[in-house]
């Protein structure tokens, strides 16, 4: 379990580190989210300020890197699982402090030689020729398409019987990638409708800057649509097929890399086309004074919802809009009640332990909340295990002293297991329907307790 995690999450450090050194000096004529740089600084001072910044993100991820090994010295998994959800959220904030030292430095050392300027040369250009020109690219229609093709899984998915377990499982992850897709869609509706971007005075460069990058990104959010459809469709036959952990998570780690080596593609294109139009331009029409920490665009007098990025490629929003700031509040809460919430939830799987009892002519086994009820008229036979075959988990936990949810056992197929695997002793239920569980309480004596008695009900 340990070593699939920090598979899992060692190489999120290293994406952020790339991606903080790409999103420091992304475009000409920016440092950091400063603009205009060339013109205040010269080029051995504009290196010397990335070298200090890429000195720092080396120290950080030595740091971080030493401190994600160290965990693994937590004895426990569920604490080991619980800490590293915590962990992660102020290691990508870690990230961002050399960043912001870099920020500081260069626009305060930009201020302090601009000096007195005219108004005149403070003013923002407008473009009045290329003001409400848009472009449509046509993808809209293949994006419509695609979003459709998403759904499907959904509607095939609604008649096959399974479990109450994996269904919601299965449920929840049809319906997130419908609201992805519904999210991509959105935002290339948004791309070919918003007004053309003035990044020059000429008009024709202005309109065809605008093309090409409404186009590539229209590529790209088209591409990833189908690519979610298809993923989508991928899982549908995954639960045909149920093998849910060889099939989900083959087919997630294809989805992964497909997703990236996508992104990756299109947004270096759209960076070499950006190098190529900015370059040309005599100046930037974005004014340092919205950007807080060159990331955040906070400017009350702009009605657009969301703009280009000054630290990187993408998009973000206008906080100084209600809607940035309502989207900005429940994102957050989102992403801390998600860290939080799991970490608290792994360390009570790990605290609580499993239980048998039985009452009212049930056998019902409890966990944090009570897991399986089996009336003892439907039991067909029970028996007694001292050693728990090669097991793989379908759906649920796998911890070192917890197993819970759906496993594959060798010799025994698929059963409903609830069990402490250091505790050998295991009673194995098989019911009149052909269901099978395995549960255990988490001591020996407990369990075979348990067992006789409910060995004397059957007979």
């Amino acid at each position: 379990m340990k070593l699939f995690m920090g598979l899992c999450f060692l190489p999120v450090l290293f994406i952020i580190y790339f991606s903080m050194i790409y999103s420091a000096k992304n475009k000409p004529n920016f440092l950091f989210g400063v603009s205009c740089v060339n013109d205040y600084f010269t080029k051995n001072e504009l290196n010397g300020y990335f070298k200090t910044y890429k000195r720092e993100l080396n120290i950080w991820l030595l740091i971080l890197t030493l401190l994600f090994c160290a965990l693994f010295l937590i004895p426990k998994d569920y604490i080991f699982i619980s800490v590293l959800l915590l962990w992660l959220l102020p290691a990508m904030f870690c990230f961002f402090i050399p960043y912001i030292r870099g920020f500081l430095a260069v626009s305060k050392e930009k201020q302090a030689r601009l000096g007195e300027i005219s108004e005149a040369a403070m003013a923002t250009p407008v473009d009045l020729n290329a003001v409400g020109v848009t472009y449509q690219t046509g993808l809209m229609k293949y994006g419509w398409i695609g979003t459709l093709l998403g759904c499907v899984p959904v509607i095939l998915a609604t008649p096959v019987p399974m479990d109450t377990d994996s269904r919601i499982v299965y449920d929840l992850m049809f319906i997130s990638l419908v609201l992805i897709n519904g999210l991509f869609l959105f935002l290339m509706y948004w791309l070919e409708n918003r007004s053309t971007k003035v990044i020059s005075s000429k008009t024709e460069e202005n309109i065809a800057y605008t093309k090409i990058e409404v186009c590539e990104w229209s590529k790209l959010l088209n591409q990833l649509i189908w690519l979610t459809s298809i993923y989508s469709i991928c899982l549908f036959g995954v639960l045909i097929y149920e093998d849910l952990f060889w099939g989900l998570t083959l087919s997630s780690i294809l989805y992964c890399v497909l997703l990236c080596y996508c992104m990756i593609g299109s947004l270096l294109r759209i960076r070499d086309q950006q190098n190529h139009f900015q370059v040309s331009a005599p100046y930037s029409v974005d004014d340092d004074r919205y950007w807080i920490l060159g990331m955040f665009y906070y400017n009350k007098n702009d009605s657009h919802f969301m703009v280009s990025r000054r630290d990187g490629l993408g998009f973000t929003i206008n906080f100084a809009k209600t809607s940035g700031k309502f989207l900005s509040i429940v994102m957050l809460i989102i992403i801390l009640g998600s860290t939080i919430g799991c970490s608290i939830w792994v360390l009570m799987e790990g605290i609580y332990r499993p239980t048998i009892t039985l009452e009212q002519n049930n056998v019902v086994a409890t966990h944090i909340s009570q897991e399986y009820e089996i009336p003892i008229a439907s039991i067909e036979e029970v028996s007694l295990l001292d050693a728990l075959p090669k097991a793989r988990k379908d759906i649920g936990s796998a911890m070192d002293e917890l197993y819970k949810g759906k496993f594959r056992i060798s010799g025994m197929g698929r059963c409903n297991v609830l069990l402490n695997p250091t505790t050998h002793a295991y009673i194995v239920i098989e019911t009149t329907d052909g269901t099978c569980y395995i549960l255990n309480e988490d001591s020996m004596s407990d369990t075979l307790s348990i067992y006789y008695e409910l060995e004397e009900m059957v007979e």
